[in-house]
């Protein structure tokens, strides 16, 4: 039961960023709630498991962390239109259910399912990009994410959709290193999983790129270039060999078609990367925005000390700027485009307090665990999500709840059984591994 739920849980996630054009495709009026119900059980299911298993998401700055979203509630005024509900929800979600990972041992089955709904989904979006588009996909001007609906409108945010595909590559490429560690002959262990193909790391790859999102890139960049660079010393040979081989294949396949039609996946983002000294100094820039966000923070006492509360932040921000709608009467919401921001703006100075004891104490785990297991795993994935979280608030998105779990999961200390017994490398009790993260 428990390995079903979390399947439906990062089934669920994985193709959140298309929810909204199937809900108009087949009417449905909130295919966002449905994606969110279909986490609650893995949620409901561990609850006890948090209650009863040893884990990382029991340590006192998450839970702290936690309480001051759900306390942030009672004093944000009702402008907030449930999205700090949804922020608070997403934010405890994350717990139970990294628990019920660590219980389980389950952490590469969840990455896998999470890695596979991902390239199902964005084979539906590029589907339904093919539809509005056409061949038009094949111009450096084309960003790939935006989904439009039937009336025009974006149905998903390239950001977003760039962002959780940079996840989902980084897993994909942990997944097939993972099964080439030295140390394991795997030809005679018949327990030992099969091959993961590169090919999932190199087509997810492709829509993060496809997004023309700079933070994704960087994201990506930051997980897999860390892996890849310091993650694969102790690989077999033959394997190095084997990714060596591929990559050559795969780029030699890629100029082919670029001289052949002239098509390159990273155009749209290559003009959006030479555009970036000249968007820095626009107004509208995040780097104006957050500039705003600080001057919003200090403008008022309550605001210092304890924030906005939940879900409050984007139309103080707004406010703050005169921002309105058409009607000229209306606060517009102003999108912080970092969750390090929003979350200071949002619970003042003692949570930025409490989120940076989090973040040490995390990254400090981090490179303990993979220190004592020869492996860089753990500080790749926080590394990339933290690098996605830089440039939007993560914690809208049902992203976090998966992502947050398997954090707090691969955090966790193995039982005393695993630790008198070690394997020869291990990702903790979230894990069930043979080989190496590597």
């Amino acid at each position: 039961m428990a390995r079903l739920v979390l399947i439906l849980a990062f089934t669920s996630a994985g193709f959140n960023f298309v929810a909204l054009k199937l809900g108009s495709i087949f009417y449905t009026k909130t295919p966002l709630f449905i994606n969110v119900a279909l986490c609650v059980p893995a949620a409901a299911l561990g609850a006890a498991s948090w209650l009863m298993v040893r884990n990382f998401a029991r340590a006192w700055q998450v839970v702290l962390c936690v309480i001051v979203a759900w306390v942030g509630l009672l004093y944000a005024f009702e402008i907030e239109k449930n999205r700090g509900i949804v922020a608070a929800s997403y934010l405890a979600m994350a717990l139970p259910i990294g628990a019920l990972i660590v219980e389980h041992r389950c952490w590469w089955l969840c990455a896998k399912v999470f890695v596979f709904s991902n390239a199902a989904a964005m084979s539906l979006a590029l589907w339904f990009e093919y539809q509005t588009y056409g061949v038009n996909m094949a111009t450096s001007t084309f960003r790939f994410g935006y989904l439009v609906g039937d009336n025009g409108t974006y149905l998903s945010n390239p950001n977003v959709v760039g962002g959780q595909l940079a996840f989902a590559a980084l897993l994909a490429f942990m997944l097939h290193l993972r099964e080439g560690s030295a140390g394991a002959d795997r030809r005679n262990d018949p327990a030992a999983p099969k091959r993961f193909s590169l090919g999932w790391t190199v087509f997810l790859s492709l829509g993060c790129f496809l997004t023309a999102s700079r933070g994704a890139f960087l994201a990506w960049f930051a997980g897999i270039g860390l892996v890849w660079f310091w993650g694969t010393r102790s690989q077999e040979s033959g394997k190095l060999k084997d990714l060596v081989a591929i990559s050559v294949v795969l780029l030699a396949v890629l100029l082919f078609v670029t001289v052949s039609v002239g098509f390159t996946p990273w155009g749209s983002l290559q003009k959006r990367f030479e555009a970036m000294p000249a968007s820095v100094l626009n107004p509208t820039n995040r780097f104006m925005v957050w500039k705003s966000a600080i001057e919003a923070w200090r403008s008022d006492p309550q605001y210092f000390l304890i924030g906005t509360g939940t879900g409050v932040a984007p139309d103080v921000l707004g406010e703050f700027n005169d921002y309105v709608l058409p009607d000229g009467i209306t606060v517009a919401a102003a999108d912080s485009h970092n969750a390090f921001v929003e979350w200071g703006l949002s619970f003042g100075l003692i949570g930025m307090i409490l989120g940076t004891c989090l973040m040490v104490t995390m990254w400090r785990r981090a490179y303990q665990l993979d220190r004592s297991h020869g492996n860089v795993g753990r500080r790749a994935v926080l590394l990339c999500f933290c690098m996605t979280s830089m440039y939007y608030v993560t914690f809208y998105q049902l992203l976090f709840v998966v992502a947050g779990a398997m954090i707090l999961a691969m955090l966790s200390e193995p039982p005393e059984a695993e630790v008198q017994t070690p394997q020869p490398v291990s990702l903790g009790p979230a894990c069930r591994l043979r080989g190496s993260l590597r």
